[in-house]
């Protein structure tokens, strides 16, 4: 599938391959996140519309579509996406969504009826491993919703929306799915001595600890590190059954928090996936990252369906390879050799 995009955000065109593994490279605020989170609000709003429609909530799966669309950018993107904006959604030639945003509203939302909408069952947006930082308080307003629709009161409480759908997908289950052996592999992968060496998953009064290997005592998630925690979120995923082929991943920024070392095991985990058959999404700006998703899917033999962009001065281009996007991501060593250069120039 291809994603189109015209005058969205920073964005004023761009046309995004979603065949198996999509990089999209580039300094921060070039609109690398905005596919992301495109993607996700398409997916979500038909998504949403589906369960409403099933549930007798809504008569007209269109009309909810539109409704469910408009309030996943209001969330996302605060309502300020754009004056006047194009979305399409090809499925191969032919046009599985075609959006008009006007004044940030969808003005116009032609798509497939809802016999048709599950090329993508769901959307998960990995944006950081804060989401564990906010476990408790997650639960906390989980549990106060529930008491609140027991007792028919209404509540409106304003939480990072992205952090609360991943945190209701890596919640410890009572009973973990049954896992395709590869990925269970990779879950013993990441809870082994050479990444995580532990697992995270409940303790006593259903809090969330991490188990060292070896170790008796739980760590609270506080004192954990970043790193491991965003190991942690793949972990869950996983043990949780929600990487499958109809669901797409979109990891903005995976690097964040992890050293050089991690990010090769990170990059071969994400191929991995791939290779499995699941769609993914990376935004990046680590060579570190971008090179190793380049020769993983090479090892893999997944490169036909991978595909690496470079986000610069609106426009999200394809790359036949990644001599641009280094070049672009080389320029501060360049800087800091020029000021070591003048150092030595001025004594």
């Amino acid at each position: 599938m291809t994603l189109q995009l015209k005058n969205i955000g920073m964005i004023q065109e761009a046309a995004v391959n979603l065949n198996g593994l999509t990089v999209i490279a580039g300094e921060n605020d070039t609109g690398k996140s905005t596919i992301g989170k495109i993607v996700f609000a398409l997916i979500k709003a038909d998504m949403i519309s589906l369960v409403k429609a099933h549930r007798g909530q809504s008569e007209n799966f269109f009309t909810n579509r539109v409704a469910n669309f408009n309030r996943q950018i209001e969330l996302l993107f605060e309502g300020k996406i754009s004056e006047k904006g194009e979305i399409a959604f090809l499925n191969s030639e032919t046009s599985h969504y075609r959006v008009v945003l006007n004044h940030h509203k969808t003005s116009s939302f032609d798509g497939p009826d809802e016999r048709e909408v599950r090329h993508f069952k769901d959307a998960t947006y990995i944006q950081t491993p804060l989401v564990w930082d906010l476990y408790d308080t997650f639960s906390t307003i989980s549990n106060l919703k529930t008491e609140s629709d027991l007792l028919g009161i209404s509540t409106r409480i304003a939480y990072p929306y992205l952090l609360w759908d991943l945190y209701l997908k890596i919640k410890p289950v009572f009973a973990e799915e049954e896992l395709d052996e590869i990925f269970r592999e990779m879950v013993e992968h990441i809870t082994s001595n050479k990444v995580m060496n532990g697992r995270f998953q409940k303790g006593d009064l259903g809090k969330v600890y991490f188990f060292k290997n070896g170790v008796e005592i739980p760590v609270p998630l506080s004192n954990v590190a970043s790193g491991i925690k965003s190991f942690a979120i793949l972990q869950m995923l996983l043990q949780n059954g929600l990487v499958k082929q109809e669901r797409i991943l979109i990891f903005d920024e995976p690097e964040v928090h992890l050293h050089p070392k991690w990010q090769l095991e990170m990059a071969k985990m994400i191929v991995e996936i791939v290779k499995k058959g699941v769609r993914v999404l990376v935004n990046s700006h680590s060579p570190y990252m971008i090179e190793a998703l380049k020769r993983y899917s090479e090892v893999k033999k997944v490169e036909d369906r991978t595909d690496f962009y470079l986000a610069e001065n609106g426009y999200i281009e394809h790359q036949e390879s990644l001599e641009n996007i280094f070049e672009k991501l080389a320029l501060p060593m360049r800087e800091l050799k020029r000021m070591k250069i003048d150092a030595y120039a001025n004594g």
